[in-house]
């Protein structure tokens, strides 16, 4: 259920930051906020195969894939950090907190589950 619902977060952050870029008009760095798309999305196809890590009890690749997925989550800060009009964006920051937050407790849960 946690990594459906990491799932989930990105699809939402995705279409907001879609939104974003759409209503920014020329005011935020749309190459950030694509690198943040891209991300998110490659995000939402490695928890479909977390979906599949779990369904096929394969711990080493379910910690792995969530390991990535919090880089996404950093590429997209990282992205924004360096934009210096990414200060005015607090939904970003507190969307990218939710998800690492997320992301992190599947990454817990799955350290704790035991397979054998």
């Amino acid at each position: 259920m946690e990594v459906q619902a990491v799932r989930k977060g990105f699809t939402i952050a995705i279409a907001k930051v879609k939104q974003m870029k759409k209503d920014s008009e020329g005011k935020w760095n749309k190459s950030a906020l694509d690198t943040c798309v891209e991300n998110f999305n490659n995000g939402v196809k490695d928890l479909d195969s977390a979906l599949e890590a779990i369904n096929n009890h394969n711990i080493d690749s379910l910690q792995t894939i969530l390991s990535s997925v919090l880089t996404y989550v950093t590429t997209c800060e990282d992205a924004m950090a360096e934009d210096p009009d990414s200060g005015e964006l607090p939904n970003i920051t507190n969307m990218e907190q939710k998800l690492t937050n997320l992301a992190s407790n599947s990454l817990d849960i799955a350290d704790q589950l035991n397979w054998t």
